[in-house]
């Protein structure tokens, strides 16, 4: 399915014309196909133990933490996406994650990004106590089920879905909060190109702005005593050269790196481009340090104190896109190039 004709500077303009007043109109909505969902019929390997206002109607995704399905809410009348969290406690690390994702979703409020509308668990007591149900808001499809499909878009509809993609994040920000795993899985999108980020499972909260967002605030305190940030986040496309580099009081920024990779691989969306031709901009094979043993990859003899890196590790694979920093970048208080510096101030100005 095609987006609507669009001339692609003219929706550019309107874009950012409509996105400062907020009154962004995409026309045609964005059609997902019956091949963006996994259509397999209901879950037969395992019994879904809900409350009966639910009624499981197809199987959306499934992972190492469990899966998802689409559900009926009878109660509200409405479809919602129900994710089944299996064996919440054989691994602390798995239990401590879906702690989090839970309680910084049941404070965020914002149309962009995804709302927590329940959460249960099964059985009458803590004996049968190792799988959790997490209700939320039910969307189309997702940025990377959309970018695998054979489906086109306008220079419009990407910059809606980056704007509210942005606008999302800023809201995270604010709160606070680092993502620290933004990737098109993660990124909700509905027929209007409308973004809405979701799975906060590796996502920290460091203290936030404003007092509207003082729970938060305390989760931070509580979470943070020495404000010690884990380095191995990020799906490694999408990793910041920060993170790669094992830098310990990384910033947001980790994050904008994420949306800058998401929008690159978004713009092979544009009509005429092969969706074979889709796919991440930095499509590294492995990421020394953190996860070195990468295809063709070998570690050199402990004596020789060295390491033989593959020509797909992540690192090289930014440095043969944008190149290296120059000493002034790479230097203590460096100043960005004016290219990039004239960059910032338009956005600012759209925003």
């Amino acid at each position: 399915m095609t987006g609507a004709a669009v001339d692609p500077k003219a929706a550019g303009a309107a874009a950012l014309d409509a996105a400062r007043d907020g009154r962004v109109d995409v026309g045609k909505k964005v059609a997902f196909g019956e091949a963006d969902k996994d259509k397999k019929a209901g879950d037969k390997e395992r019994r879904w133990r809900m409350p009966s206002r639910y009624q499981v109607a197809e199987k959306l995704g499934q992972g190492s933490y469990g899966c998802v399905c689409e559900a009926h809410d009878a109660e509200q009348g409405c479809k919602v996406a129900i994710k089944r969290t299996d064996h919440l406690f054989d691994d602390a690390m798995d239990a401590r994650r879906t702690l989090r994702e839970v309680a910084i979703l049941s404070l965020l409020r914002h149309d962009n990004v995804v709302r927590l509308l329940d959460v249960f668990a099964p059985g009458d007591g803590l004996s049968d106590f190792n799988e959790l149900y997490v209700v939320m808001e039910l969307c189309d499809s997702d940025l990377k089920k959309l970018c695998r499909s054979a489906t086109w878009l306008s220079a419009l509809h990407l910059r809606r879905m980056l704007w509210t993609l942005l606008c999302g994040l800023k809201y995270v920000h604010s709160a606070g909060i680092y993502h620290r795993d933004l990737k098109p899985a993660n990124c909700l999108v509905n027929q209007g190109c409308d973004v809405k980020i979701c799975d906060f499972g590796l996502a920290r909260a460091v203290g936030g702005e404003g007092s509207s967002k003082e729970e938060v605030n305390l989760l931070a305190r509580q979470q943070q005593p020495a404000r010690h940030l884990t380095g191995h986040v990020v799906t490694r496309w999408y990793r910041a050269p920060e993170l790669i580099l094992l830098q310990e009081e990384y910033t947001e920024l980790i994050d904008m790196w994420s949306v800058g990779c998401i929008y690159a691989e978004l713009l092979g969306m544009y009509e005429g481009i092969d969706p074979r031709d889709r796919g991440p901009l930095f499509k590294g094979t492995a990421c020394f340090p953190l996860s070195p043993h990468g295809k063709g990859q070998e570690l050199a003899p402990p004596a020789a104190g060295a390491y033989r890196h593959a020509k797909e590790d992540q690192l090289e694979m930014i440095f043969n896109v944008i190149g290296t920093p120059t000493d002034v970048e790479a230097s203590p208080g460096g100043q960005l190039t004016p290219g990039l510096q004239k960059q910032g101030e338009d956005l600012q100005e759209v925003g």
